[in-house]
């Protein structure tokens, strides 16, 4: 998944609009810059491994063809063409009409292409939930977060920005488990049991232990009745809602148990 640059359509745009005013006689010199700008605008367009453009593949090499038949690819080469040289009637109708046909052929192209606006959830950037949705922690409790803790809110907030609830909130309970298994460690001195994995367990043993933060311990408790085990059942089916709720839930848990880590 990698973000558009929408900016550069309405640039490609505005580098086509002037060929459409080339006439014949028109001085070549004044408009190379223009013509330069076109192809340029137009190869990027061909060369973009984020926006495949197909259709209007073969009417943009045309373009490009016919603009390079006027001004030539080498910069240093264009400079030599005579000042006084205009354009003839022939070079100037292909550049209007390849043009005309490429902006026919790529609204066709962009009406049907595969890109979506991604509404905001909340108060969360889009944009941060995408790149690094552990950015939501303060600084302080993000440098203690184990590597697995990143990776998986990281996972729930791409998956909340595409609005995948439920994916999202596997993820979320994923992330404050592996923050549960660092606090265990730490509050206990001894390592989690792996041959029975639950949170009912984890849970148990850190109150009978009498060395863990009784809130801590409620809290997590509140969260696996209320959130981790529903989610865990084949037929649960959440909200977007119901996910960002439980983000805030796991964000105070989380941020809870890195205080003693």
């Amino acid at each position: 998944m990698r973000r558009v640059n929408t900016y550069s359509f309405f640039t490609l745009g505005k580098s086509l609009a002037p060929l459409q005013n080339l006439e014949e006689a028109t001085k070549i010199v004044p408009v190379l810059f223009v013509l330069f700008q076109a192809r340029s605008e137009v190869k990027s367009l061909l060369d973009s491994d984020v926006v495949a453009v197909r259709m209007c593949r073969h009417a943009a090499e045309e373009l490009t063809a016919a603009i390079s038949a006027v001004a030539p690819l080498d910069f240093n080469e264009a400079m030599k063409i005579d000042k006084d040289k205009t354009l003839d009637w022939y070079p100037a109708y292909r550049i209007k009409q390849a043009a005309t046909k490429f902006e026919t052929v790529l609204a066709e192209e962009l009406n049907i292409i595969d890109t979506y606006a991604v509404a905001q959830k909340g108060a969360y950037s889009t944009a941060e939930l995408i790149a690094n949705a552990e950015i939501i922690f303060p600084e302080k409790v993000r440098n203690k977060l184990p590597p697995q803790t990143i990776h998986d809110i990281r996972e729930a907030g791409k998956c909340l920005a595409f609005e995948t609830p439920t994916a999202s909130a596997f993820h979320i309970v994923r992330a404050v488990e592996s923050v549960i298994l660092a606090y265990f460690a730490k509050v206990t001195g001894k390592h989690a049991p792996t041959r029975m994995r639950n949170w009912g367990l984890y849970i148990k043993l850190l109150r009978d232990s009498g060395k863990s933060d009784p809130k801590v311990v409620n809290f997590l408790e509140h969260i696996k009745d209320n959130y981790r085990n529903p989610v865990t059942h084949p037929e649960a089916v959440l909200t977007v809602d119901d996910v960002q709720v439980l983000l805030g839930a796991a964000c105070s848990a989380i941020s809870q148990m890195t205080a003693t880590l």
